[in-house]
C-alpha cells in the first residue's frame, strides 16, 4: 500500500492501468494530536447561599488559578487556587502537529448544585494562544502559535465560571460539571474530542443555630465581708454555684445555661465562638467569662442530608461586697462556622 497522499498503480486480472488515489485521514499531517486535562477546577467546600438568594458564580482566572466570586451569597470554605492545565501531545509515527486549533465547550449534565460551566478564558502555558475567539463565552476557540513537535507536548491554562445554586433546589454534597477540549483538524475543520475535564465541589447547606434556653444567673446576695469577692458560675452543662472568700450566697431560682442546636450539612465539622460579654445595670458592669460544652463539633447525619448537634454555654463573673445591687442584663453572641 502506498503512503497516505501518494499515487500508486494496482493491477487486477483483466484490468490494466487502473489508478487509485489515497489521501491522509483527517488530522494533523502525519502526527496525531491528543490531550489530557492534567489539573481540573476544584472549588472544595462551598456553602450555598440562603434559599431565594440566587446563583453564586465563582470565577477561575486562567493565568493564576485564582478563584474569585462574581455576585451571590454562597461562601467558599476551602481556600487556595485551582490552576487548570491542559497538556497537548503530538504522537503518531512521525511528523509534527502543525497549526492546531483548539475548542473549549461545556458538555454533559451538571450534578448536585453546580450549573453548566461558561465564560471560558485561556492563558499561555508553554505556548501562547493566538486567534482567540469567544473569550468570556460558553465556546472558546484558539490556535497554538507553533507546531507541537512529534512526541512533544505543549501546555495551556484554562479559566472559567462555575455557578453554584442557592439552598432552594438541588442535592447537597458532591457537585460536578464537565467541559471538553476539542481539536479542529486543519484539513477538514471537524472538531475531534481530545479530552474532558470535570469541575468539582462539595456543596453544603447553610449552617444555622437555634437558641433553646437563655443564660440566666438568677439572684445573688453579695458578701457582707469587707474586701471580699465571690465568683458566681453557671456550668455550660447546667448547674449554678458560688465560690470565693466572701459570704455571698445564691438566692431564688437555680439559674440556667444557654442551650443551642446547630443544624447544617451532615458529617461536617464546625467551630463555636462565644466571646466574653458584659452584664450591665445602668453604668454598672459585670464582665462574664463564657464557657462552652464544645469548642467544636461534628454534625450527625450524612453528607447530602441534614445533621444536628446540641451544645451549651455557661459563664462566671465576680461579685464583691461593694458591687451595686440591681438587675443586670446583657447580650450573649454565639456563632458557628464550618471548618
Amino acid at each position: 500500500m502506498t503512503r497516505a497522499g501518494r499515487l500508486g498503480r494496482f493491477h487486477a486480472a483483466g484490468v490494466a492501468g487502473a489508478l487509485l488515489c489515497l489521501t491522509a485521514a483527517p488530522g494533523w499531517a502525519a502526527g496525531t494530536l491528543s490531550a489530557t486535562v492534567t489539573a481540573t477546577p476544584a472549588l472544595g467546600k462551598v456553602v450555598s447561599g440562603a434559599a431565594g438568594s440566587g446563583t453564586t458564580t465563582f470565577t477561575v482566572t486562567a493565568s493564576s488559578g485564582a478563584i474569585g466570586q462574581a455576585g451571590g451569597s454562597a461562601v467558599r470554605v476551602t481556600t487556595g487556587t485551582s490552576l487548570i492545565t491542559v497538556t497537548a501531545t503530538c504522537g503518531g509515527t512521525s511528523g509534527s502537529c502543525a497549526s492546531s486549533l483548539f475548542k473549549i465547550v461545556a458538555v454533559g449534565s451538571p450534578s448536585g448544585r453546580m450549573g453548566a460551566l461558561g465564560v471560558f478564558n485561556v492563558s499561555a502555558g508553554s505556548f501562547t494562544p493566538s486567534s482567540v475567539t469567544g473569550a468570556g463565552t460558553s465556546t472558546l476557540t484558539f490556535k497554538n502559535t507553533t507546531s507541537v513537535a512529534h512526541n512533544g507536548t505543549e501546555t495551556f491554562l484554562l479559566g472559567m465560571d462555575i455557578p453554584i445554586s442557592d439552598n432552594t433546589s438541588g442535592a447537597t454534597g458532591a457537585a460536578t460539571s464537565q467541559f471538553e477540549v476539542e481539536g479542529i483538524a486543519p484539513d477538514t475543520g471537524t472538531p475531534v474530542n481530545l479530552a474532558a475535564g470535570t469541575a468539582t465541589a462539595t456543596v453544603l447547606r447553610p449552617i444555622s443555630i437555634a437558641n433553646n434556653s437563655l443564660l440566666n444567673f438568677g439572684s445573688i446576695v453579695r458578701s457582707t465581708l469587707v474586701g471580699t469577692t465571690n465568683t458566681v458560675t453557671i456550668a455550660a452543662a447546667g448547674g449554678r454555684s458560688i465560690s470565693g472568700a466572701g459570704n455571698g450566697a445564691l438566692a431564688g431560682s437555680t439559674g440556667t445555661a444557654a442551650n443551642y442546636t446547630v443544624t447544617g450539612e451532615g458529617q461536617q465539622t464546625f467551630t463555636i465562638s462565644a466571646p466574653n460579654f458584659n452584664l450591665t445595670s445602668g453604668a454598672n458592669i459585670l464582665t462574664v467569662t463564657t464557657t462552652t460544652t464544645l469548642a467544636s463539633g461534628t454534625l450527625g447525619g450524612t453528607v447530602g442530608s441534614s445533621g444536628t448537634l446540641p451544645f451549651g454555654v455557661g459563664g462566671h463573673f465576680a461579685v464583691t461586697n461593694t458591687t451595686p445591687s440591681g438587675l443586670y442584663q446583657g447580650t450573649l453572641s454565639v456563632t458557628v462556622t464550618y471548618d
